[in-house]
């Protein structure tokens, strides 16, 4: 992982935090639920910023 960019490590991460969300919203947990989603969206939105830094 040490020559991974940024902004895939960051996607991964996010990608996680929304399946991790979906599992919580079907364990009937909605708090852990929603903030797992907000942190998921707010990983893809750096991944992409930082992707958008790396093509430059």
């Amino acid at each position: 992982m040490k020559n991974m960019k940024n902004s895939k490590k960051y996607g991964i991460i996010a990608i996680f935090l929304v399946i991790g969300a979906l599992l919580q919203f079907w364990a009937e947990n909605p708090k852990m639920g929603v903030m797992y989603l907000c942190l998921g969206l707010v990983g893809g939105i750096a991944a992409g910023i930082f992707k958008m830094k790396e093509k430059q």
